[in-house]
């Protein structure tokens, strides 16, 4: 299947929300004033302890919050509609529709939103499944963690990919060899411009 650069685009995004959603989901609520401190601290979120992050969590005005989040996985479905199966499709419009169940609830919907989507093409998957490998990278270097396992899971991603998406494995070998965030926003830039631009 080829895909347009914009399709790729927003599948490779909607990975990336999937993952801060699915994160949100294990995490909340918050219960602990430190962790709940140094979480808003690694993500820039105007927190102070566990009751103000939580509240900032669930405030769908807020840009890092979970409704915004799913509100972003909503848009990415709708602009990636056109190669995704119908039951995939339908499982993730269940999720934008019923957003105001309870965590518990909308994280087994979540489930069955990728459940679903293990059906897909391969093309598809590949690149929603570049994107979770990015925010992974992303948070781990946030949290200050390894990111190892998931460079090289983009690595493999990369691979399995047309010849041109193999510009990116500069910056990975780069990021690999000095986990910072200088390495890591060269690679999401590169991402970005091979989207923009084309491979």
């Amino acid at each position: 299947m080829i895909l347009p650069l914009s399709t790729a685009s927003n599948l490779y995004w909607l990975g990336r929300y999937l993952v801060r959603v699915d994160g949100l989901f294990h995490l909340l609520p918050f219960t602990d004033d430190g962790e709940a401190q140094a979480f808003a601290h690694a993500f820039s979120l105007p927190a102070w302890n566990a009751e103000t992050l939580n509240a900032l969590i669930h405030d769908p005005n807020q840009s890092g919050s979970l409704p915004s989040n799913l509100d972003a996985v909503k848009q990415n479905i709708q602009a990636a509609r056109g190669v995704l199966t119908a039951p995939t499709f339908e499982a993730f419009n269940a999720l934008g529709r019923f957003n105001r169940l309870s965590v518990e609830d909308m994280h087994i919907m979540l489930q069955n939103c990728q459940s679903a989507f293990k059906y897909e093409s391969e093309m598809v998957q590949l690149f929603c499944r570049m994107g979770e490998a990015v925010e992974r990278i992303d948070i781990a270097l946030r949290l200050i963690k390894s990111p190892a396992v998931d460079i090289k899971a983009l690595s493999d991603i990369l691979d399995a990919l047309p010849i041109g998406w193999q510009r990116l494995k500069e910056p990975i070998m780069l990021l690999n060899k000095r986990y910072d965030r200088v390495a890591f926003y060269d690679l999401s830039d590169r991402v970005q411009e091979l989207f923009r631009n084309g491979v």
